[in-house]
């Protein structure tokens, strides 16, 4: 038995640390010779197949459930604080061409990534339009023409970390997040 398991605790109710109810438990299934035995039991073979075939899916219930679920939504409605905020934020070309001007690189070089070669402008410029413009993970990744919006999450991890560690770095970025504010464009 795990250390971290409150199974002992269920057994021996006495041992149970102040913030482990186990009473509602114990009545349900019938005392702790009843909850042990169930324990003991193990799983159903239903769902010991289901946890051994590999990756699982998101939702869980019977097939009608689960296809209602993953119909698509249909329109949304647009009333929500993050497009109502679009209206007077920058736009993303903008926050391209001022992170292009302050490395003295083009916009094509901040957009365009190469595999394997280092590019701070362009983690700076995909924290910046998720930072100024509030753009989704997925909006940045497609802007940036990249296929997976995990690379965007990083990118912006890797700019707040930096930023965290030197100064000079930080200093840099709120400067930049300053100039691309005060001008809408």
């Amino acid at each position: 038995m795990h250390r971290w398991s409150s199974h002992r605790h269920y057994l021996q109710t006495k041992t149970q640390p102040p913030w482990l109810n186990t009473d509602a438990v114990l009545k349900q299934v019938g005392g702790s010779k009843a909850f042990h035995e169930f324990v003991l039991s193990g799983n159903e073979e239903a769902l010991e197949q289901f946890y051994e075939s590999g990756r699982q899916s998101p939702v869980l219930g019977g097939e009608e459930f689960v296809e209602r679920i993953r119909k698509p939504l249909g329109q949304l409605v647009k009333e929500h604080p993050r497009y109502q905020r679009r209206g007077v934020q920058t736009s993303a070309q903008n926050v391209i061409r001022r992170v292009a001007e302050s490395y003295r690189i083009s916009r094509e070089e901040v957009v365009q990534g190469v595999r394997g070669k280092e590019n701070e402008a362009r983690k700076v410029a995909m924290y910046l339009v998720r930072h100024c413009c509030d753009q989704t993970l997925r909006e940045t990744a497609r802007l940036f023409g990249l296929g997976s919006y995990g690379a965007v999450g990083w990118c912006c991890y890797w700019v707040q970390t930096k930023m965290e560690k030197e100064k000079r770095f930080r200093d840099q970025i709120e400067r930049l997040v300053r100039d691309i504010c005060q001008q809408k464009t």
